[in-house]
């Protein structure tokens, strides 16, 4: 062999034990896993314990990211967690808020839930309370502490508006 094809040994050598660790680098798979999930699932529960509560501040400084965008069915896009306070104030009185999560990935730091839900709105006097259920689907963003806060919020009812509901029905 010539002293060059020598010299060139070493350096093919590196070359190739470095691309096969950037290989092996890019094939680890997805960085979101169990541990994550598990505490997207428990933020969604003690989120959920917060709000039955009434301390909507709470709710929503626990849930939300400190620049959540909400879009709920029916009204203008939400941003910000001061808009989340106010519209989680004035949202219509409820009970027994159930989130059912269907599908829960992600990867690094986002993750995305879709589910359904179900609650009881309260009745106006005299009156019947109304039962609602829907789906929704979140964005999770890990914030810089570990921890996992919605970032997107959309949501929407199954049921018809009483106003539809009426005419459908004729």
């Amino acid at each position: 062999m010539s002293r060059r094809t020598l010299l060139s040994l070493p350096l093919l050598a590196v070359c190739l034990s470095f691309f096969f660790l950037v290989a092996c680098a890019t094939d680890a798979g997805p960085t979101f896993t169990e541990a994550d999930r598990a505490a997207i699932e428990a933020a969604t529960q003690e989120a959920l314990a917060i709000n039955a509560t009434g301390d909507h501040q709470a709710y929503v400084n626990h849930y939300y990211t400190s620049d959540a965008v909400i879009m709920p069915p029916n009204g203008e896009v939400i941003r910000g967690r001061e808009a989340a306070l106010a519209f989680n104030v004035n949202f219509p009185p409820y009970e027994d808020l159930q989130f059912h999560h269907v599908e829960l990935d992600g990867d690094g730091d986002l993750a995305y839930v879709y589910g359904t839900y179900t609650m009881v709105m309260a009745a106006a006097e005299g009156e019947e309370p109304v039962e609602d259920r829907g789906k929704y689907l979140e964005v999770w963003k890990r914030q810089a502490d570990g921890s996992w806060k919605v970032a997107l919020d959309i949501f929407n009812s199954d049921l018809p508006l009483p106003e539809m509901e009426s005419e459908m029905g004729s």
